[in-house]
C-alpha cells in the first residue's frame, strides 16, 4: 500500500511539474541589452509566428514605436495565455495608439 501511495504521488507531481510554465520574449525596436534574453524586434518574432505566439507566452514590448509593414496583418488565433505587456512605459500627454 505504502509503494502505491509513492508511486501515485510521483505520477502527480509529475503530471503537474509543468504548470506555471510560459516562454517570455523581449521585444525591442533598437538594440537589445544582454541581460534580456531572447531579444529581438516584432518583425523577427512575426516571421516565425507559429513558433512564438504560442500558449503560455509572455511579450514584453521595451520602450519604443514597434512597427510591421504596413502591408502584414498579424492573426493569432488557437492561443491561450498570450500576454503583451509594455516596460517602463508612461503614456504620454496627448493621443496614445496601441
Amino acid at each position: 500500500m505504502m509503494l502505491f501511495t509513492i508511486a501515485t504521488g510521483l505520477l502527480f507531481i509529475a503530471a503537474f511539474s509543468g504548470l506555471g510554465h510560459c516562454e517570455e520574449y523581449y521585444v525591442s525596436s533598437t538594440e537589445c541589452t544582454d541581460d534580456l534574453e531572447p531579444c529581438h524586434s516584432l518583425l523577427f518574432y512575426f516571421n516565425d509566428s507559429q513558433q512564438y505566439f504560442v500558449d503560455d507566452s509572455v511579450f514584453y514590448f521595451m520602450n519604443g514605436t514597434h512597427i510591421l509593414d504596413e502591408h502584414e496583418l498579424l492573426v493569432i488565433r488557437d492561443v491561450n495565455n498570450l500576454t503583451l505587456k509594455g516596460l517602463d512605459y508612461k503614456l504620454e500627454d496627448g493621443f496614445n495608439e496601441t
